[in-house]
Formats: C-alpha cells, structure tokens, sequence
C-alpha cells in the first residue's frame, strides 16, 4: 500500500506455511523450500555412531552396514547408549542393484524419537533384541539441504512411520517358546500419532 493511506488499513490475516518447532512456548514456524516440498521415503535405518564412529560398522556384530544394513540389530540402535544417543539416518542405494548404501537423510529430532517408540513397541523385551533384525521405515518429512547429509526434518503430528518385510535372525521366544506363526499387533502412541505393527514370526 501506498505510505500516505496505511494509517486507514488494518485487520490483515496471513496464510504461512513452515515446520512447527514446540522447543518453545509459544512455537515457532520454520521456514522451508516450497519449491522441494515434501519428501517420502523408505529404507534402512542406522544409528549415527555406528555409521561415523565405528567404520559402519554395526557395534555388536560388526557387520558393514553400507552393504547389509538389513542386518542391524534393534539392540544395536536402542539398548547401546552410544548408539541411541547420536540419532539415526534413513539410508538407500547408491544406485540400483549397487548393493551398497549411503545416508539419504540424517533424521531429526522428533522423528528420531518416533522411531526408538517403534522399535521398543515392536519388541518390548529387551532380551530378544540382539536377535531382531531387517527393519525398512517409511518417513514422510520436509528435507533440510542446509547441510551435507541433509537432515529430514518432521511435519508436526502428522509425519509417517511403518516398518514392512521384517525378518528375524532368531524367532523371538516368550519363555522359552518360539512365538507362534499368528501375526500379532503391537499397538502404541506417541505425541497423539498412533503406531501400530503387525508382527509375523
């Protein structure tokens, strides 16, 4: 508007669009590249000092990671302090049918916490993790390109999570008995986002 009638305007209401960041009261609106938008993507999971720290090397089995992340143990990634405290990424391939695999994205910190949620609802006792293995997660996230991995960061309540094609090196046991082959649902939710996950032994 021109300055000589902006004393007569008022009563403008705003549309913004952004990543809401509850770290403080009231929260704040991120800003965020419209023109890349929303990213959605599915695939192995690795905890970020196994990746930098250890040679991608998975701590408690010692198995390369950038060539079968498949493998990495839920123990690994939620039971070893180390591990669970330096975060996670998503990884895929470097290209199709390569074998090999990198980080796409280095996962925030609400995402971050979403999937430790999952993994402890998926197997609650503690003893079987060492022998749970092969999670795929699917994430729907805005992308952070400000750094190298880029971070993918969350969309308030209503970013995604679902593991699919899990596989076991061990069949989970409950006192001693092998679970039976009846899919069973483990249920649970966090910061109002239900999780829910079919278990198949």
């Amino acid at each position: 508007f021109d300055a000589t009638v902006r004393s007569g305007v008022q009563g403008f209401i705003h549309s913004a669009v952004g990543i809401p960041d509850d770290s403080t009261d009231p929260p704040s609106l991120q800003s965020y590249d419209v023109d890349i938008g929303l990213v959605s993507i599915t695939g192995y999971v690795v905890d970020l000092w196994c990746w930098y720290d250890n040679n991608r090397q998975a701590l408690d089995t010692q198995v390369d990671l950038s060539r079968f992340p498949d493998r990495h143990t839920v123990y690994c990634m939620i039971d070893v302090e180390k591990c669970i405290n330096s975060g996670f990424a998503i990884l895929q391939e470097t290209s199709t049918g390569s074998g090999t695999y990198e980080i796409a994205y280095i996962l925030d910190d609400v995402l971050n916490a979403v999937l430790v949620a999952e993994l402890e609802a998926y197997v609650p006792v503690v003893a079987q993790r060492p022998n749970v293995e092969g999670f795929e997660f699917l994430f729907v996230g805005v992308p952070d390109l400000s750094q190298d991995p880029p971070i993918l960061r969350s969309i308030g309540h209503s970013h995604i999570h679902s593991s699919s094609d899990t596989t076991t090196t061990v069949a989970p046991t409950e006192e001693g008995t092998a679970c039976t082959t009846n899919p069973d649902v483990v249920s649970d939710t966090v910061d109002d986002l239900t999780l829910t996950i079919t278990r198949d032994c």
